[in-house]
């Protein structure tokens, strides 16, 4: 018997794999300098590809968030990585004694929202941004430059990648999030305590939250079909199954009460002598 699968999100179509899906990749905002003269701007590099008017959107997505503090139900992610560049290795890198800083100059969002940047490693976060509200200059920035390899020395790289940051927001919708960059070192040759850039020109992001659902696993045997999926805490999906495509039955769901993990594994007996089935994850709409 063919086994197939066909999975549908909620509200919009989702192409969803049959054996499983990877790690979130990392998409890298690379962080430098026009050049590296003394006061020239520092600047994201390739933050064209990721401003408003390219169409770019970070998705935040529903999930569970455990640490020593206690478990969350927020919307987060932790593959967008500010990256400042090698002046040992990379063109466009800031100066030799820079110290590079991003900051958030602006929130936008639903009324009421708070985008929460959480350090790497820390059970709380480390920033609250409230939408619109004025976020003191020096409170709001993270430190891009990593100084456990020099970074802020006089002859210090201004290398960092320091992964594991997350961003949450706490209600649902679209926010843009307005980043400049900042050299915070005090290496300029001939001022004193003054940095070598001048700020970046603003770069504006568009976040928008979603939901972490998707078929991660499906096997057959013995006749047993196992479907393994995250439901994004949702209690409103159920797996249907067709041999045609177009007439679809309920084989489980709706849950009321979702693991705790997100994920959930089923075990369908099949019926002999099928030619095929489809498998299909589906929202259905609350009562």
């Amino acid at each position: 018997m063919k086994m197939h699968l066909k999975s549908y999100g909620l509200l919009s179509a989702l192409l969803l794999g049959m054996t499983g899906t990877s790690p979130a990749q990392l998409t890298n905002i690379y962080c430098g300098a026009v050049s590296t003269n003394v006061g020239a701007k520092l600047s994201f590099v390739n933050g064209t590809n990721f401003s408003v008017s390219s169409g770019f959107v970070q998705p935040l997505t529903y999930q569970r968030v455990a640490n020593r503090y206690g478990t969350n139900v927020c919307y987060t992610g932790t593959n967008l990585l500010f990256t400042a560049l090698s002046a040992m290795t990379n063109a466009g890198s800031a100066a030799i004694g820079s110290y590079i800083v991003c900051e958030v100059v602006s929130v936008s969002g639903p009324a009421g929202g708070v985008l929460y940047f959480w350090e790497q490693g820390n059970g709380r976060p480390t920033y609250a941004f409230p939408v619109n509200g004025i976020y003191p200059a020096g409170q709001n920035r993270f430190v891009l430059s990593n100084c456990e390899n020099g970074a802020g020395r006089p002859d210090g790289d201004p290398y960092g990648g320091i992964r594991g940051r997350r961003i949450v927001v706490d209600k649902a919708g679209e926010y843009r999030v307005t980043f400049k960059l900042r050299d915070a070192s005090a290496n300029h040759p001939t001022l004193t305590y003054a940095p070598i850039h001048l700020p970046s020109d603003p770069l504006t992001i568009k976040f928008s939250t979603g939901v972490d659902v998707g078929i991660t696993g499906f096997g057959v045997t013995n006749g047993v079909s196992t479907i393994v999926y995250k439901h994004g805490f949702l209690t409103n999906m159920v797996v249907e199954t067709s041999t045609n495509l177009a007439n679809w039955t309920t084989v489980f769901g709706p849950s009321p009460n979702p693991t705790p993990t997100g994920v959930t594994t089923n075990f369908f007996t099949n019926a002999p002598g099928l030619a095929s089935l489809f498998y299909r994850l589906h929202g259905v709409t609350p009562p």
